[in-house]
């Protein structure tokens, strides 16, 4: 009776303080100190808080998710529940106090232990850093973090903040890093796999690190070739320093985004991990952009609450086109513009539409629509007034938590325009202002030679109308080359062979791109430039040209097999699961290594390889009709894969497999699963 009382009271206390609590106290640090146990996939650790009572209360807590805390000190009692630890003293306005605890946990979300033993990574927002970190779910308070990590010395650790120092104990390494500034909880992050760093410095002096796996030493340079453009043109785009001491990039294996603006530290795909040839197929730089500019939209300033969450999305959106605008040029600018456009407007036709304050909205309305109207407003008030608001914006929330009337707020101050109408038809209508966007976009004499050319590909129904379509490919202007090469497609020889041979030639690994995918059939005159594509720089092109030769010249295929063996291609490796499959359906090549390639078709479905190989390598096992129990065990282990898009395309790849199997192969497969197997499959096959 008296553990019911006991949790009948917290549960009370915690509805009535949750939504209250930062008017209560404000937590002001944490020291903390965590050990990762990869065999058990655990986490122990310290914790020392210091808080500052801004009420009189009895209590106050920290989000702590299905955690054993021990305390440490005894001046303060303390009470965990299902989902909190909770402090209970006679706490006297103003006064600041100090708490410390141990914990442990083993956390179902949040942080993720990889299958390889040698790599973990955090995920905090959406999933709560209290699921591995006692701390705040909501994201109005800000907190100092200083963050101790203990990992096997063969590790690199890297978490927000400054590295202080790395000391040895046992057969470990004790990372230290420390903040100066205040965050949102959500914005914690560490991860640690075999890194090395690349390290540079931006014109204002921030020191950047850029990590990469030593299996990437090739891919480094690469993929970070913009990083300090892109820096310093935020920086003074934005007009106010860097708010942070350091700033670090860190690929992770099996990320569920591209990438996450985590405070000094953004965790991003390896997936965009590229070497010189992968960037023409994989391109990093919008979301390096889109994740820095984040360090100022959502880390220094923190949208209040989820109606004013386009405050972040919105405006790392579109500060990312701009840096891209400073790289790529205009062009490419109006052309993404009108892309998103594109995209609002289709989700107006399927009445999908949404507020811009939507607490709940899409994040196509978050992102793309918070870009647009922020494009719309600048172009209103003048880019230098645009600029000033913003800086006051920033500078006086900084540290802070904002609204969307904030914003507008200090908008308003450097402008006497009314700008009630553009309020009514940004934040609170659901319907995409088409106008004023068509408006804008016109003013772009890109967008207008664009539109003309979609005009004249509509409307002109001639075979012969190659000549200017060979002019628009000599232009270089962005995507008009391989807008036009797209609409020859299903043109007569004639006609599309002029095409595909100026196409062919251009110095644009772009347009050479669009030819492969675009064509359908290759025409023997095009045979001998076909070939030399595939050592063309855009892996994707390789793939898709071997593919294309392999199919229609069959008295070439030994050539092309030879050819292309040692090629892997982008992160997912891509041309040698093509190439696997394309000699397993060749009889008579390499019939001696035949069963040698099939195993390495199966085992790229293993947990030992990222998600975007083993999505691949289902695809093909399920299309040749590879399965054994092995691979088997290997898709239901996808099914529970962290990334919930793998897990879901797992679970129907796996329903349209075990409907297909007799139950002779049914019985089969189960009599080789072990318990947790057999248990995960009962669970999909009742759910069925």
């Amino acid at each position: 009776m008296m553990r019911i009382l006991i949790y009948t009271f917290f549960f009370f206390i915690s509805f009535q303080l949750c939504s209250q609590q930062a008017d209560v106290v404000d937590f002001i640090q944490v020291d903390a100190a965590i050990q990762p146990d990869f065999s058990n996939k655990t986490i122990s650790g310290t914790a020392t808080y210091t808080f500052k009572i801004l009420k009189n209360t009895d209590s106050v807590f920290l989000n702590a998710h299905q955690m054993n805390i021990t305390p440490i000190t005894d001046e303060i009692e303390m009470k965990a529940t299902k989902d909190k630890v909770w402090f209970l003293n006679s706490f006297k306005k103003d006064e600041t106090y100090t708490v410390s605890f141990s914990f442990w946990a083993k956390p179902k979300q949040t942080f993720y232990f990889m299958h390889s033993g040698d790599e973990f990574w955090t995920q905090g927002q959406g999933k709560y850093t209290s699921h591995w970190l006692p701390s705040l779910d909501d994201t109005n308070d800000k907190i100092i973090f200083n963050i101790t990590v203990t990992a096997p010395k063969h590790l690199t650790v890297v978490a927000n903040g400054v590295f202080q120092e790395k000391t040895e104990e046992s057969d470990n390494f004790i990372w230290k890093f420390s903040m100066k500034h205040p965050m949102s909880s959500y914005l914690v992050a560490i991860a640690a796999a075999e890194y090395e760093v690349l390290r540079q410095n931006t014109a204002s002096g921030i020191p950047l690190e850029l990590y990469y796996k030593m299996n990437h030493s090739d891919k480094a340079k690469a993929t970070y070739r913009n990083t300090i453009k892109t820096f310093d043109f935020l920086e003074n785009e934005i007009g106010l320093r860097y708010p942070w001491e350091v700033y670090k990039q860190v690929p992770v294996r099996d990320f569920f985004y591209a990438g996450m603006e985590n405070t000094t530290i953004t965790l991003f795909s390896e997936f965009y991990m590229a070497d010189k040839i992968g960037i023409h197929d994989v391109d990093y730089t919008n979301v390096e952009a889109h994740e820095l500019a984040h360090q100022w939209f959502g880390n220094l300033v923190t949208a209040k609450s989820d109606e004013h969450h386009w405050l972040q999305e919105g405006f790392a959106t579109y500060y990312a086109l701009l840096a891209e605008k400073n790289i790529y040029g205009a062009d490419y600018f109006y052309y993404r513009l009108m892309e998103y456009a594109s995209l609002l407007i289709e989700q107006d036709v399927k009445e999908k539409d949404e507020s811009l304050l939507n607490p709940k909205a899409s994040s196509l309305t978050f992102y793309q629509k918070g870009a647009w109207a922020l494009h719309v407003l600048k172009s209103k008030i003048g880019e230098e007034k645009f600029k000033k608001a913003v800086h006051n914006f920033l500078n006086k929330y900084q540290f802070d938590v904002a609204t969307t009337d904030d914003f507008m707020n200090e908008i308003k101050a450097v402008t006497t325009l009314d700008l009630t109408d553009f309020e009514q038809k940004w934040f609170y209508e659901k319907t995409f202002p088409q106008e004023d966007v068509y408006s804008l976009l016109m003013k772009s004499d890109y967008i207008q030679e664009y539109g003309k050319l979609i005009g004249f590909l509509q409307n002109n129904n001639a075979d012969n109308f190659s000549d200017d379509i060979l002019e628009t490919i000599k232009s270089k202007r962005f995507q008009m080359a391989e807008t036009a090469i797209a609409s020859v497609a299903n043109k007569p020889e004639t006609v599309a062979i002029p095409v595909y041979e100026q196409a062919l030639t251009s110095s644009e690994v772009s347009v050479r791109r669009s030819v492969a995918l675009t064509i359908k059939e290759i025409p023997e005159v095009l045979h001998q430039s076909f070939n030399t594509l595939l050592s063309d720089s855009s892996y994707v092109t390789r793939q898709v040209v071997m593919e294309k030769l392999w199919e229609q010249f069959p008295y070439h295929r030994h050539d092309i097999l030879e050819q292309m063996k040692n090629e892997v291609g982008l992160q997912n490796k891509n041309i040698r699961q093509s190439w696997l499959m394309l000699v397993m359906r060749t009889p008579d090549y390499e019939t001696a290594r035949k069963a040698d390639f099939i195993e390495e078709a199966r085992n790229y479905a293993s947990p030992n390889y990222s998600f975007e190989v083993r999505e691949i390598a289902f695809e093909n096992i399920h299309e040749m009709n590879l399965w054994d129990a092995r691979t088997f065990s290997y898709l239901l282990d996808a099914v529970k894969h962290p990334s919930w898009r793998f897990a879901k395309k797992s679970r129907e790849l796996f329903h349209e497999l075990w409907n297909s199997l007799s139950e002779f192969e049914k019985a089969q497969m189960i009599d080789k699963l072990n318990d947790r197997e057999r248990e995960l499959l009962s669970e999909l096959t009742i759910k069925n």
